[in-house]
C-alpha cells in the first residue's frame, strides 16, 4: 500500500507550528534572556565608566623659511620631518614600553601642500594632551632655530669674505697675490732643479752602474763558474775512471778515490747553483731592472720635468690673466653682491617654524565612546542569551526524547 503525501497546507501549518513553539520558547525563556542581556549591557557600563578617558589635542606646524638669492626655501623637509618625529616621540617610546600619562599618537603632512605638518596627541586629560604637542612644537623649534642660526652664521661668514674681497680688490690683493705668484713660480722651479739636478742624475749614476759595472761582474762571475763547472766535470770523469781502476787493486784507495769522487760532484753541484743564480740575476737585470730604470728615466724627463714645466708656464699665464681681471674688476659687481646677500639676512627674510593658530582640544574625550560601548553590550549580550536559550533548549528535548525512548 502507498503511502499517502498529506496536502500543502499542513506544511504551511508545520511551520506556522515551528514559529509559535520559537516564540513559546522564547517566551518560556524570557527571564534567562533578560538576566543575560541585562548583565551584558551593566557590565559595558561598568566598563565605560570605569576606562580611562583619552582626550586629544591637535596642531599644525608651519615649517619655517629663509631666503638665499631670490628664492625662499624651507629650513626642513615635510617628509623628513614627519619621519624624525615619528621616530622620535611614536616608535621609539613605543618600543620602550613605558606607560605615560599623554603622548603623540599621529604626525601627518598636510596633503598637497609641502608647508604643513600636523600634529595629534593623546592624553588622560586635556591639559597632558595640549601639554604634549606643545612639547613637539618646542622641541621642532629649537631644532629649526639652531638650522636658521647657522645659516644666519654661514651668510654672516659670507658676508664677511665679500668685505675682505672689497679691501683686497682696493689695495692689498694685487700685492698678496704677486706674492703668491712668484712663490709658487718659485716652488715649481724648485722642484724642477730638484728633478734636473738629484733624481735624474741618481737615476742616470744607478743605471750606470747597472750597465756598467753590475753586469760585467755577474758576467766575470758566470764565466769563472762555468770554467770551474768544466774543471770539476773534467776531475770527476778523471777520478771515476781511476775508482774503477783502484777497485780491484787497494780497498783503501779506492775509498780514498770514492771520498775524492762525493767531495767533486758537491763542488760540481755548488758551482751549477751558483752559475744558475747568476744567470738568473743577469736575466733579471737585463729584463727588469736595466728598463724599468730606463723607463722611469723617461717618464722622469718625458713627463714630470715636462708637466712641471709646462704646468710653471701656465701659472706664469694664468697670473697674467688673473692679474689683469682683478685690476679690471667691476667694484660695484662685488657691492651688489653684498647688497643682495645682506638683505637675505633681514628680519622679514627667515621664520623660524610656528604653529598655525592655538592648539585645538575639546572639552569631552574622544575615547572610550561609552554610547557604543553600551549598545554594542547590549545587542551582544541579546544575541547570546537567545544563543544561550537555544542551546538549553535543545539539551532539555534532548534529554525528554531519550528518556521517552528509555521508557518504551
Amino acid at each position: 500500500m502507498q503511502e499517502q503525501t498529506p496536502p500543502a497546507r499542513y506544511a504551511y501549518t508545520d511551520d506556522e507550528i515551528d514559529l509559535r513553539d520559537l516564540v513559546r520558547t522564547i517566551l518560556s525563556w524570557k527571564w534567562v534572556i533578560i538576566g543575560v542581556t541585562l548583565l551584558a549591557t551593566v557590565l559595558g557600563v561598568a566598563y565605560a565608566l570605569v576606562k580611562t578617558p583619552v582626550y586629544q589635542a591637535r596642531a599644525v606646524l608651519e615649517i619655517g623659511f629663509y631666503t638665499d638669492g631670490n628664492e625662499r626655501k624651507l629650513v626642513d623637509s615635510a617628509q623628513r620631518l614627519n619621519r624624525e618625529l615619528e621616530t622620535v616621540f611614536i616608535s621609539i617610546p613605543r618600543a620602550q614600553d613605558i606607560e605615560r600619562d599623554a603622548w603623540i599618537d599621529s604626525v601627518t603632512t598636510v596633503r598637497g601642500d609641502n608647508n604643513f605638518i600636523e600634529l595629534s596627541a593623546l592624553g588622560i586629560s586635556r591639559d597632558l594632551a595640549r601639554s604634549e604637542v606643545a612639547r613637539v612644537v618646542d622641541y621642532v623649534r629649537t631644532e629649526h632655530q639652531e638650522i636658521i642660526e647657522a645659516l644666519l652664521e654661514n651668510k654672516q661668514s659670507e658676508l664677511r669674505t665679500l668685505d675682505r674681497r672689497i679691501d683686497d680688490l682696493q689695495g692689498r690683493r694685487l700685492q698678496s697675490f704677486d706674492q703668491r705668484t712668484e712663490q709658487e713660480l718659485d716652488a715649481l722651479d724648485r722642484e724642477i732643479a730638484h728633478i734636473e739636478d738629484r733624481r735624474l742624475k741618481a737615476l742616470d749614476e744607478r743605471l750606470e752602474f747597472a750597465q756598467n759595472i753590475d753586469r760585467p761582474r755577474i758576467d766575470q762571475r758566470i764565466a769563472r763558474f762555468r770554467e770551474e763547472v768544466a774543471q770539476y766535470e773534467r776531475q770527476l770523469g778523471h777520478a771515476i775512471s781511476n775508482a774503477q781502476t783502484t777497485k780491484e787493486q787497494d780497498a783503501a784507495l779506492s775509498a780514498l778515490t770514492l771520498m775524492e769522487i762525493r767531495n767533486l760532484e758537491e763542488k760540481l753541484t755548488d758551482r751549477r747553483l751558483r752559475l744558475i743564480d747568476e744567470q738568473r740575476r743577469l736575466d733579471e737585470l737585463q729584463r727588469t731592472t736595466i728598463p724599468d730604470l730606463q723607463r722611469e728615466r723617461e717618464k722622469l724627463v718625458d713627463i714630470d720635468l715636462r708637466n712641471l714645466k709646462e704646468k710653471r708656464d701656465m701659472v706664469r699665464d694664468e697670473s697674467q690673466r688673473e692679474r689683469q681681471k682683478i685690476v679690471e674688476m667691476d667694484l660695484q659687481s662685488l657691492l651688489d653682491q653684498r647688497t643682495l646677500l645682506a638683505a637675505t639676512i633681514a628680519p622679514h627674510n627667515y621664520s623660524n617654524t610656528r604653529m598655525v593658530g592655538d592648539i585645538i582640544s575639546r572639552d569631552t574625550p574622544v575615547a572610550p565612546k561609552k554610547r557604543l560601548i553600551v549598545m554594542v553590550a547590549f545587542v551582544a549580550g541579546f544575541m547570546g542569551s537567545l544563543f544561550l536559550v537555544f542551546i538549553l533548549e535543545f539539551a532539555k528535548s534532548f534529554r525528554n526524547g531519550k528518556t521517552q525512548t528509555d521508557g518504551g
